[in-house]
């Protein structure tokens, strides 16, 4: 894997994270394990 893709990956999840944290939600709602399973499934 190249080292760009994994910076980009970083900065994509950090983003999610913290914008779920600004907005004053919850990360366990962002780290669901059945959703996470039908994203990648699909």
């Amino acid at each position: 894997m190249d080292f760009l893709t994994i910076i980009g990956l970083v900065v994509a999840f950090g983003g999610i994270f913290l914008g779920q944290l600004l907005e004053g939600g919850k990360l366990s709602s962002v780290l669901q394990l059945t959703a996470f399973i039908i994203v990648i499934g699909g």
